[in-house]
């Protein structure tokens, strides 16, 4: 058995225990409580204590505050349907290369002529180098047997009688005829003349006034309302300049516009330079 001689002299039996101040001791007067004894702060603990008073935030220079504006939490976000106002526009935060673009509206009145259409320089022939032509094959179909496959065929004859009469063999080889015969007929190359550029584009002008005639005659007749063919062209001119993209203008068209333009200018300079002088 252990006796209590090895045990620290506060946890002996008998020895009084050190115990906080109770309230209720000083409810109840009568009410004791066991008595408490303060221990002092051990040796060298105040050596590591400053003598001078900290002030909070004194390294922190003074700030003056705006009293008058007021806060309110949380913020006030307005709704997805409460449309805010936009900020200015600012020409100067442009770059320069998007200054200069003008509009697709611009652009074309540049590239296209002025109406009426007659008035417009003509474009000239390009000048074509002449390539050395190949020699013909003979073919083995003679002219009197082309003449009867063309007159039979106006007749209605069938491709039977047709290889039948003019005996060139079955009726693929009378049809493959007659279809190489309209080709050729077909692909003769037609040259404009001056003049006769400038009665197409008079036959132009013409043509537009009776298109515009025949739109406002068929949107009358479709509506029950009457339209003339001014008011039609006055709207079609509304909806180009409002909305180009509505009427299939757009960035596309004028390149192709400044292509074209391209070409004429290198025409006329190629007319001019072969000019004889």
């Amino acid at each position: 058995m252990f006796t209590e001689d090895w045990l620290p002299p506060d946890n002996r039996r008998g020895t009084p225990q050190y115990a906080y101040p109770d309230h209720r001791s000083q409810l109840h007067p009568g009410y004791s409580a066991p008595l408490h004894h303060p221990q002092s702060a051990p040796s060298g603990y105040f050596q590591y204590q400053h003598s001078f008073a900290y002030q909070p935030y004194s390294n922190y220079p003074e700030t003056s505050y705006d009293q008058t504006s007021q806060y309110t939490y949380p913020m006030q976000v307005p709704a997805f349907w409460q449309k805010q106002a936009p900020e200015p526009y600012d020409d100067t935060t442009l770059k320069p290369s998007m200054k200069g673009d003008s509009t697709v509206i611009e652009r074309l009145q540049l590239l296209l002529p002025a109406p009426p259409l007659a008035k417009a320089p003509l474009r000239p022939e390009p000048l074509t180098t002449m390539s050395p032509r190949r020699t013909k094959r003979k073919s083995k179909f003679t002219r009197e047997q082309d003449q009867l496959i063309l007159s039979l065929k106006r007749q209605g004859r069938s491709w039977v009688e047709i290889a039948d009469i003019t005996n060139v063999g079955s009726y693929l080889a009378a049809r493959n005829r007659y279809q190489v015969i309209v080709g050729q007929q077909g692909s003769t190359n037609l040259s404009f003349s001056p003049e006769s550029k400038q009665y197409l584009q008079k036959l132009l002008d013409a043509g537009e006034l009776c298109k515009w005639d025949y739109i406002a005659q068929r949107l009358s007749r479709s509506t029950g309302k009457h339209f003339t063919s001014k008011a039609c062209r006055e709207y079609a001119r509304f909806l180009l300049f409002s909305d180009p993209e509505s009427l299939g203008v757009n960035q596309r068209t004028v390149q192709e516009l400044e292509k074209e333009h391209e070409a004429t200018d290198k025409l006329l300079k190629q007319a001019v330079l072969s000019s004889p002088q």
